[in-house]
């Protein structure tokens, strides 16, 4: 298992910590899976469905009480067993659909679960094709927005609304990007956000917000670092979050990468990664101000059924956070610490320099949108110093964490 270094702003140290702010809680008791269907209601989390070695359709279903940190089994999903599906939820109830059933059978059922009766209710399916792993997303105004996945015919970028109040669905305009499965998405308010995933061999870094309000696609700027598919996320406190995946090579992430999405800045903050390397297909909820992160399959391809727990509110600072920002072109370096590859988020050329502390430059070169990586692979364990500067006269530098 990695270390992983938190900064500290008075000294400009940092430490090593086995799980830094991560905080283990009680495994799942049912068998370990890929992706779990997770969503939480009224101060309690659950866990539904997903796929079980060696590959078992599940529909057992659990809920975690935060309070004695116990899980209880619940009644069983009634629909069909599945993996690749997603659950979401809206004004005290839980909707969950779509995903893969025995015999290759792609979905497109939807239902609705009662916390306050344990029970389920099987709503309108979906007009659309059956497909796994689509993005699927609630927004505050009484809508769930289902899209993407991949079904018989392959991966596709079509939208559909489903109303809460009337059952209903309705296509609307399509994703202005590629076709695609498995991205990453969540909802602020009355929009919607979703991006990443992977089509083929392509995976992406593109990013889109979708106005429920006035049903308009707007491309946002491109995630700064590593392409990813297949991790979690999930929204609070107006911000939203993409945790763990796959990277850009569709192997696991070297670790559990956590970065937090500002809308008002269209802009990504790194946040203290998970234990362990990247997992795939993980699962989380929400409650309070914690984030629970369960399940998934490790880089050796084994289905885990562990969970832990991190407070949103804890403060931790990672260079190149929010706190630092100006009016100004926002450069920001991820991940740092760095392991090998130095991702740069910048929207014009730079010229850069790597220095040492005694102010010896290391390396040079030049950056811009097309190449935006340093590879720090040979370099030592340590802090550098990252100058960049652009024609424009405009400067940075950075305190950069090598691994």
């Amino acid at each position: 298992m990695k270390s992983f270094y938190i900064l500290l702003i008075s000294l400009i140290s940092f430490h090593v910590s086995a799980q830094g702010n991560w905080e283990k809680k009680s495994s799942i008791p049912g068998v370990a899976r890929h992706h779990p269907v997770t969503f939480a209601l009224n101060g309690k989390g659950y866990v539904a469905t997903g796929l079980a070695s060696p590959s078992f359709l599940l529909q057992d279903f659990f809920e975690y009480d935060p309070t004695t940190d116990t899980w209880t089994q619940k009644t069983s999903f009634p629909g069909t067993a599945r993996s690749f599906a997603y659950g979401v939820t809206h004004n005290g109830k839980a909707y969950l659909g779509f995903g893969l059933g025995t015999g290759n059978q792609r979905l497109n059922d939807f239902w609705e679960y009662d916390p306050a009766t344990d029970q389920w209710t099987q709503l309108s399916d979906c007009g659309c094709t059956g497909r796994r792993h689509p993005a699927m997303v609630a927004t505050d105004n009484g809508k769930i927005f289902v899209g993407m996945g991949d079904d018989l015919n392959g991966d596709q970028n079509d939208w559909w609304e489903y109303d809460i109040a009337t059952n209903t669905w309705t296509q609307k305009g399509s994703l202005p990007g590629p076709r695609r499965h498995h991205p990453y998405y969540f909802g602020i308010g009355s929009d919607t956000y979703v991006g990443f995933g992977h089509s083929g061999l392509n995976i992406y870094n593109d990013f889109y917000r979708y106005n429920s309000v006035s049903e308009t696609w707007t491309q946002m700027r491109d995630f700064p670092g590593e392409a990813r598919v297949a991790g979690a996320q999930f929204n609070y406190d107006a911000y939203g979050y993409i945790i763990s995946g796959e990277g850009a090579d569709h192997q696991n992430l070297d670790s559990g990468e956590f970065f937090r999405y500002d809308p008002r800045l269209d802009s990504w903050f790194e946040q203290e990664v998970h234990p362990g390397p990247g997992r795939w297909a993980t699962g989380t909820f929400v409650i309070d101000d914690m984030v629970y992160l369960v399940a998934g399959e490790d880089d050796r391809s084994i289905m885990l059924n562990d969970m832990w727990a991190y407070d949103l509110k804890r403060t931790t600072v990672i260079a190149g956070s929010d706190e630092n920002l100006s009016s100004d072109e926002e450069i920001k370096a991820y991940p740092n610490p760095v392991s090998n590859t130095l991702y740069l988020n910048i929207q014009s050329t730079y010229t850069y320099s790597v220095n040492g502390f005694d102010g010896k430059t290391i390396m040079t070169g030049e950056a811009d949108q097309l190449n935006k990586r340093i590879d720090m692979t040979e370099l030592n364990a340590g802090i550098y110093l990252l100058q960049l500067s652009s024609e424009e006269g405009v400067s940075k530098t950075i305190k950069v964490f090598k691994k």
